[in-house]
């Protein structure tokens, strides 16, 4: 069966953003348009929503071969702070009838934290990576809030670089070895 079997076909191919965890109450979306018809897609709207929250819309124009795709950048919302779900779905491809519903919609979970400071976080492992394992505390709760391990085993250790989200507070960082021998300090 061709790929392209549909000559209007438009649809949201993934949710780039806002995805995972935000250091903001404030998203910027973005979402890749694929044109999965036979036609050239001219133009599409974009419906959008943060959980069941009143469903707003862009309307796209340009020039989307088949199987051609861009990346689209919404208006950006405030949302506050919390867990939510972005969903975007398209429709009226070259104002028309979408042939095919089904590839029409993408959806993605996020965490807000308001007013939240980005911590750049680094760790150098040992050559069993693998052993390694780490997370990060609030003091005031308990609960783990930000957590890693299981790392490569590579001869000369492995980087890992990844920023993190903290809302102000107290943390405590573990971090733990399963066979005792390190972490270990390098020099250089």
């Amino acid at each position: 069966m061709n790929q392209y079997t549909f000559s209007l076909d438009a649809g949201i191919d993934e949710v780039v953003s806002p995805n995972g965890q935000i250091c903001s109450g404030t998203i910027t979306p973005e979402v890749i348009l694929r044109n999965y018809g036979s036609d050239p897609l001219t133009s599409v709207t974009i419906n959008y929503q943060v959980d069941a929250n009143p469903i707003q819309t862009f309307n796209w124009t340009g020039n989307l071969t088949q199987g051609g795709s861009t990346t689209i950048t919404l208006p950006s919302q405030t949302v506050g702070g919390g867990s939510f779900t972005f969903n975007a779905f398209t429709s009226n491809p070259n104002n028309g009838t979408d042939q095919n519903v089904s590839n029409d919609n993408a959806s993605s979970a996020f965490t807000t934290i308001t007013n939240g400071d980005e911590v750049d976080f680094t760790l150098i492992t040992d050559c069993y990576g693998s052993e390694t394992d780490w997370e990060i505390v609030d003091n005031a709760t308990g609960n783990v809030v930000h957590s890693g391990g299981n790392y490569s085993n590579v001869n000369g250790g492995e980087t890992i670089q990844e920023t993190l989200c903290l809302a102000s507070g107290c943390y405590t960082f573990n971090i733990t070895d399963d066979y005792g021998d390190g972490p270990q300090a390098h020099q250089h």
